[in-house]
């Protein structure tokens, strides 16, 4: 009867540890990327460029409130545009993006527990383009998305 005791506290103590180090070590909050990306991404160098119309979404899920990091690289197509940014339809901010190089964006945001939105939008629309049978409409391109 003993040796099944100190199995089962063996035991016991391994599904412990293992909650403790989910909780603390793995990420708990999830990324959706959800409204006029176009996907499949493109790849380059191992950096997926993700290109977007008009209006896009990011939904990120925390389990708490949480000050968290958003950044990521973002270039304008064929000309010069004003991206806002929304989060959970606030304004947050808005930046001259370039359509000759990448501008890098760092966002300190507060997120609320639960699904948070941040939207993308170019206040200057989008271009269009014919890709095979499909009329494409394009902004922006974002590349290295992070959350931390």
């Amino acid at each position: 009867m003993s040796a099944f005791l100190v199995k089962w506290r063996m035991e016991l103590w391994f599904l412990v540890l293992a909650v403790i180090f989910w909780r603390f070590f793995v990420t708990t909050h999830r990324i959706n990327l959800r409204n006029h990306w176009l996907l499949p991404a493109q790849w380059q160098g191992g950096t997926a460029y993700l290109w977007m119309s008009q209006d896009a979404s990011i939904d990120i899920y925390m389990p708490s409130d949480q000050t968290m990091t958003v950044n990521f690289d973002i270039q304008s197509e064929q000309k010069p545009r004003t991206l806002q940014l929304l989060v959970n339809g606030i304004e947050h901010s808005q930046y001259e993006i370039s359509p000759i190089q990448k501008t890098a964006l760092v966002l300190l945001l507060h997120l609320a527990q639960g699904v948070n939105t941040i939207t993308l939008h170019s206040a200057e629309g989008c271009d269009y383009y014919l890709k095979g049978n499909s009329l494409r409409c394009l902004s922006f391109v974002a590349s290295s998305l992070n959350v931390r």
